[in-house]
């Protein structure tokens, strides 16, 4: 499970959730579970629906008072979303914790979805254009010219692997420091799952991630995330 922690990380989120058959326990006793999660997340934030919107298939946010993570639940959904992330190994562990307080009070063991989503929002300098060659390993071919500087750029792209599926973003956006490359990977395993395997779950979920962004940085910016100046 070991795996590097960047200090000049560019990850401001990550979510894991899990989807089931509906189960209308999770409806009727979202206060049991609350008991059990009070302490670390006392805020409740209840869904604003839009019209034709189910109330039951829309998640309630149980949120840490510093607003740094939260658990989802609805009737056929959980999640555990943090915006203060300290590795995969604290992520995983607080992960597996929540999910067990789940479980405890829900009779949840069929899964028919696991998904886990890291965000990656990168910025850069104003007056460069779309620089994407000095962060991400990343080719655009137009008519057999490599195209390297783009003034707007987006794209999205499903990758089928051994182990799931997943979706990888890549595009120009306004960040709150000013413009920034937003990376956003969502790892996705679909059919007939279990909770009793959802360690297996989320360690395959992560490996295959870790090994796409991985192989996307270029040494320029591993070097950055590692603490040393951006050149």
């Amino acid at each position: 499970m070991a795996s590097e922690v960047y200090p000049n990380s560019p990850l401001p989120g990550v979510v894991f959730e899990i989807r089931f058959p509906g189960e209308p326990a999770v409806e009727c006793h979202r206060d049991e579970f609350f008991k059990k999660v009070r302490e670390q997340f006392p805020l409740v934030l209840v869904p604003k629906l839009r019209e034709g919107e189910a109330a039951a298939l829309a998640p309630y946010h149980f949120q840490s008072a510093d607003n740094s993570s939260a658990l989802l639940t609805a009737m056929n959904l959980f999640a555990y979303r943090t915006n203060a992330y300290h590795g995969y190994a604290a992520f995983r562990s607080d992960v597996l914790r929540w999910l067990s307080a789940f479980t405890s009070v829900f009779p949840i063991d069929k899964l028919n979805r696991t998904g886990l989503r890291y965000t990656n929002v990168i910025p850069f300098p104003p007056g460069q254009g779309f620089p994407i060659e000095h962060y991400l390993k990343l080719q655009v071919h137009l008519g057999g010219e490599q195209v390297a500087r783009f003034d707007q750029f987006f794209m999205t792209s499903r990758i089928p692997v051994a182990a799931g599926s997943l979706t990888l973003q890549v595009g120009h956006a306004d960040a709150q420091t000013g413009e920034a490359i937003v990376l956003d990977f969502d790892f996705a395993k679909e059919g007939e799952l279990q909770v009793a395997d959802i360690e297996e779950h989320l360690d395959q979920s992560h490996q295959e991630t870790k090994k796409l962004f991985e192989g996307l940085l270029t040494d320029e910016y591993r070097s950055y995330m590692r603490g040393e100046e951006l050149r």
